[in-house]
């Protein structure tokens, strides 16, 4: 069998379980916090590594990914604040207290953004808006789990930090409402001035039209925000990728209105739809085992179609994704166009959003 697991599909899984008082959630969040590993830059602080093995071991990797830490810090303390236990409240706080610390540390003092590291699909490295998230509500969540005289000991500034994160989060990875997937540092250094690449967007976003550039409404001045970035070797990218429905759920963080909540999905569900299958891509231009659809993409669709008032499309997202399912109802990763399995089954990944938008479908019938 797949012999490695992922504290992010941890996190989401166990999400999903807690709606339904299932054992397995704290089960699934305490292994994951009896791996987090020693951070070299900060001996008091712990973050979970990449992947790990069943047996708990760090498996073989290639970089950090730091959404992991904050993703399992967030569902661990929302285990906690549905299920409480005072009388393991001691443990807890102890095991999570680590974790606190390097999501605190790893705050840029300048740019109020969490450090760059690589993206969810382990492909890119940067600032992404779904790391961004993580990291901010498991900081944020974790921190309300401390104990008074802990929280405001060990991090007086904890409440001006969280606000400022927030806003360099809005500032940057929102332009005219519209979600930015990451900005990136490119394989090649960037050799063009600023003011260069600012022009390049624009022309690809107005006289050379880009759809997907288009719909960010860029101008000279909302482009500004990245010019500090980009003097770092980072500049954004406009990718449409289901991810940035992060902001929806599972962390609903920048509190967007009704109408920018649904000019994301409008956007996502333009550019990522594999129309033969009724299913969608994880990002435009995925090269990966061929570029298939995701049937958590379209799950992660429907849960924020739902929250967003419109139950009717989340049911129809539930039933395509339900025709990918095999004889024995195991959902697989990826699908071709006829909506046949391509890659793993099961996902647990999967499966997980497929109990949390049925969830959400049942509580709205009542």
């Amino acid at each position: 069998g797949y012999g490695f697991c992922w504290g992010r599909d941890g996190a989401l899984i166990a999400a999903a379980l807690q709606d339904y008082h299932h054992a397995g959630a704290v089960a699934i969040l305490d292994f994951f916090l009896s791996t987090a590993q020693p951070h070299e830059e900060m001996p008091d602080a712990r973050y979970l590594k990449q992947r790990h093995q069943t047996c708990g071991l760090p498996a073989p990797g290639w970089g950090d990914q730091f959404d992991e830490t904050g993703s399992i810090l967030w569902s661990y303390a929302n285990y906690r604040k549905r299920f409480k236990d005072e009388a393991d409240l001691n443990r807890c706080r102890e095991q999570i207290l680590p974790l606190v610390d390097f999501l605190y540390g790893i705050v840029d003092p300048e740019l109020f953004l969490f450090r760059p590291t690589i993206d969810l699909w382990e492909e890119r490295f940067g600032y992404h808006l779904y790391s961004q998230l993580a990291c901010l509500h498991g900081l944020k969540e974790g921190l309300k789990l401390l104990d008074e005289k802990t929280r405001t000991q060990r991090y007086p500034d904890a409440p001006g930090l969280l606000k400022s994160v927030h806003t360099a989060i809005e500032s940057h990875f929102l332009l005219n409402g519209l979600a930015l997937r990451s900005i990136l540092r490119p394989q090649s250094p960037i050799s063009q001035s600023f003011e260069a690449w600012r022009d390049e967007m624009l022309d690809g976003a107005t006289s050379q039209p880009q759809p997907h550039l288009a719909a960010y409404g860029m101008n000279r001045e909302n482009l500004e925000i990245f010019r500090k970035l980009f003097e770092r070797g980072f500049r954004p990218d406009f990718v449409p990728d289901i991810a940035n429905l992060a902001l929806i759920y599972p962390f609903d963080g920048l509190d967007l209105p009704p109408q920018a909540v649904g000019k994301n999905i409008a956007h996502l569900d333009r550019f990522l739809l594999e129309p033969q299958s009724g299913l969608h891509y994880r990002y435009a231009w995925d090269p990966y085992i061929g570029g298939n659809a995701w049937v958590l993409a379209t799950l992660w669709l429907g849960i924020s179609e739902t929250l967003n008032g419109r139950p009717e499309s989340g049911k129809r997202r539930l039933e395509t994704a339900r025709r990918a399912a095999n004889g024995l109802g195991l959902l697989p990763e990826q699908v071709d166009t006829d909506c046949r399995p391509c890659w793993i089954q099961p996902l647990c990944w999967s499966h997980a959003f497929y109990l949390a938008l049925s969830r959400l479908l049942k509580t709205e019938r009542k």
